[in-house]
């Protein structure tokens, strides 16, 4: 008896709805996140273009042949800038003397160290020599050059952007909420995934029994079991019951051939 009863989903169902909970769930958050991020963008960069803008925020500010002390702080990020025009490469021109006398020579810059634009929109400055990891101390800065000389502590203007509210908020939004959204979506297409693959399999249902490979076949092909009956009933079967009567007309009885032997040699021998 296949009665059908209620039972709980397949396991392969269950999966697929928590998987498509968790999508939605992360799609949601991720798009928090990233309006959240838009709408700090404004005040996160005022932000940023004040601590990155040197004439803003310095150490130093030097005019040609100038010269003056600074005190470093030890594992600090020290870069000397001066403006350009049109992203012309710069001459560092300048230099940074211990308390010792010792000239310091610093490192040129890399290719993440780019110029960094004015807070007016219109000014670019250049790096032109990075001082990193220097004991601190007292030093001396030379400007050697025909140009302002700025020198700004990286270190400290990166601490100060992220002691602002809207830069974290800025930064959640995109470090965070786009990551969520990659995986939302990779969860929506796994999902999609098992949901076509399961379409694919039509017509074949299992209620609370396992089916044997004759039963899947004639579920997946779309056979009857009534009309298979009757195609199987139109075949005999190899052997009769005994309610079944026998012909007669067509067995063959066997003839007297030993009776009739025995007569002619009986007349043979006199």
């Amino acid at each position: 008896m296949n009665a059908k009863s209620e039972s709980p989903r397949p396991l392969a169902s269950a999966m697929a709805n928590k998987t498509r909970v968790w999508a939605k769930w992360l799609s949601g958050i991720s798009l928090a996140l990233i309006v959240l991020g838009v709408i700090s963008f404004s005040n996160a960069s005022d932000v940023m273009i004040n601590e990155m803008d040197p004439s803003i925020n310095h150490v130093l500010e030097l005019e040609p042949g100038e010269n003056a002390i600074v005190n470093f702080e030890g594992g600090g990020l020290y870069t000397a800038l001066r403006i350009t025009e049109k992203g012309a490469a710069m001459d560092a021109d300048l230099r940074l003397v211990d308390s010792d006398g010792e000239l310091v020579d610093g490192r040129s810059p890399k290719t993440i160290e780019v110029a960094r634009p004015g807070i007016d929109g219109k000014t670019t400055y250049i790096p032109v020599r990075l001082f990193e990891k220097e004991q601190g101390g007292e030093y001396r800065l030379y400007n050697d050059g025909s140009d302002t000389l700025w020198l700004v502590n990286d270190l400290q203007s990166q601490l100060n952007m992220m002691a602002s509210p809207w830069v974290l908020l800025f930064m959640t939004g995109c470090c965070i909420g786009l990551p969520i959204g990659l995986v939302a979506v990779i969860l929506l297409g796994i999902n999609h995934r098992k949901k076509k693959n399961e379409q694919q399999v039509s017509g074949i249902t299992i209620e609370n029994k396992v089916l044997n490979t004759d039963e899947i076949y004639r579920q997946y092909h779309s056979i009857d079991n009534d009309k298979e009956n009757d195609a199987s009933q139109t075949v005999p079967g190899p052997f009769l019951t005994p309610s079944e009567n026998i012909d007669n007309t067509n067995i063959v009885e066997p003839s007297n051939t030993e009776t009739d032997t025995k007569d002619w040699h009986n007349w043979d021998e006199g």
